[in-house]
C-alpha cells in the first residue's frame, strides 16, 4: 500500500504532531505492508491569505502533489487550515485519515485575537467540515474522540490510537545530570495553556514546607518573561531555575534525573509529556483534565489535582516528598502502564486501520 501522511512545519519535538509523525513515518517505512509512504508539509514561504486564516496556494500544493504521489490513502494530522479541506476536496477520489490531535477551535480560542476577530468559529466551521467528510476518524484519546462526537458527529465511528513513546530511549542510563534535590520537573512550551503560574504558587507553598526543594522549568515560549516575573514576586529567583529548550538525551536525562514531574496543563488532549514521565519511572502530578487521565490513574502512578487549585497541587506534591517509597512504587507503576503506548504497538494499530479500509487481510 502506498501512504502519504499530511502534517505541518514542526521543526521540534515539543509538537506532539512532530514527536507523532515523526515515529509514524519511520515505522511505516520499514512495515512490510507499506510499499511506500510519503510526507507533504505545506509551502510556509507562499502565502495567499484574506480575511479567512487559509493560504490558497498552501491547499492547491497539497492537493497537486497528492495527485502526483496518487497514494492509497491520504493521513491528514490535524484540522488547522489548509488541512481541514483536504477530506472535502479529496473525497470520492482519495480514502482520507484524519487524526485528531486536539480541538483547533478550542485551542484558537485561547487567543484574544481570535475571539475578537471570531476566527475560532470560522476554525470550527472548516473543522466541522473535515470530520464530516473524512473516510476515517482517529483521535489521541478518548476524550478527544468525546468531544469530537459532541460538538461535530454524535454519530461517527472514531478509533481511539494515542500517540506512543520509544521505551528503549528511556532505559539507557541518562541519570547523570548533577541537581539540587529533592526537585519538581515541567517540561513542555511556556505558554497560558499550560498553566505554568499555578505551578510556581503551588511551589511557593512547597518551599515553606520542604525549604531545600528546587524546580526546574524547561521550554520556550511567550510567557518567559512573565514567569520570571511571577518567579521574582515569590522571593524564588534562587529557587526556579529556567533551563530553556532541552531535547533528545538531554531531555531524558533530566526525566531520569528529578524526583517529581508535574504537569498542570489547563487542558491537554493527550500529554506526550506524561507518557515520557512514566517511561522514566517518575511519579507525576498532572491535571484532572483532557486526556491526562487516561494516562495518570490518581494514586497508582501519580497524583491528579484540579488545575485551579493549586493548594490541591501543593498537597500533592508534598505527600510524594514525604514518601519516598509511594514515589518510587508510582513510578514502577507508570513505566508498566507505558509499555502499552509503545511505538511499535501503536503504529501497528494504524496499519491494521489502514488494512480495514482497503479491504486487505
Amino acid at each position: 500500500m502506498k501512504i502519504t501522511l499530511v502534517h505541518d512545519n514542526f521543526d521540534n519535538e515539543q509538537h506532539g504532531i512532530f514527536n507523532h509523525t515523526s515515529n509514524l513515518y519511520s515505522r511505516l517505512s520499514t512495515n512490510p505492508y507499506v510499499d511506500s509512504v510519503y510526507e507533504l508539509t505545506p509551502i510556509k514561504n507562499k502565502k495567499i491569505y484574506g480575511l479567512l486564516p487559509i493560504s490558497l496556494f498552501q491547499l492547491y500544493h497539497l492537493v497537486a502533489a497528492i495527485k502526483k504521489q496518487n497514494p492509497d490513502i491520504v493521513h491528514i494530522h490535524g484540522t488547522h487550515l489548509p488541512y481541514a479541506l483536504l477530506p472535502l476536496v479529496l473525497k470520492n477520489k482519495f480514502i482520507t485519515i484524519v487524526t485528531l490531535h486536539g480541538i483547533v477551535a478550542l485551542d484558537s480560542k485561547e487567543s484574544i485575537r481570535n475571539r475578537l476577530l471570531c476566527k475560532h468559529l470560522i476554525f470550527k466551521y472548516f473543522e466541522k467540515i473535515s470530520v464530516r467528510n473524512a473516510s476515517f476518524l482517529i483521535a489521541v484519546s478518548p476524550a478527544v474522540k468525546k468531544m469530537i462526537q459532541d460538538m461535530y458527529y454524535p454519530s461517527c465511528n472514531i478509533e481511539v490510537i494515542p500517540n506512543g513513546v520509544n521505551l528503549s530511549d528511556f532505559k539507557l542510563n541518562y541519570n547523570n545530570i548533577k541537581l539540587k534535590h529533592p526537585c519538581i520537573f515541567f517540561i513542555g512550551r511556556l505558554v497560558k495553556t499550560k498553566n505554568i503560574g499555578i505551578l510556581i504558587k503551588a511551589f511557593s507553598l512547597v518551599k515553606s514546607k520542604f525549604p531545600n526543594t528546587h524546580l526546574y522549568i524547561a521550554g520556550t515560549g511567550p510567557q518567559i518573561s512573565n514567569l520570571k516575573k511571577m518567579v521574582s514576586k515569590y522571593d524564588l529567583t534562587d529557587d526556579v531555575t529556567f533551563l530553556g529548550y532541552i531535547f533528545g538525551d538531554m531531555k531524558i536525562s533530566y526525566y531520569k534525573s528529578v524526583d517529581i514531574c508535574v504537569v498542570p496543563s489547563k487542558f491537554e488532549s493527550f500529554s506526550i509529556v506524561t507518557l515520557e514521565a512514566m517511561a522514566s519511572s517518575k511519579a507525576v502530578v498532572a491535571s484532572n483534565v483532557g486526556g491526562i487521565p487516561y494516562l495518570v490513574e490518581d494514586g497508582l502512578n501519580g497524583f491528579l489535582f484540579s488545575p485551579s487549585d493549586h493548594v490541591d497541587l501543593c498537597e500533592k506534591i508534598s505527600f510524594l516528598l514525604e514518601n519516598n517509597n509511594l514515589r518510587k512504587e508510582m513510578g514502577k507503576a507508570g513505566c508498566k502502564k507505558a509499555t502499552s503506548f509503545e511505538w511499535d504497538l501503536i503504529v501497528a494499530k494504524t496499519v491494521d486501520c489502514y488494512k480495514s479500509l482497503l479491504g486487505c487481510e
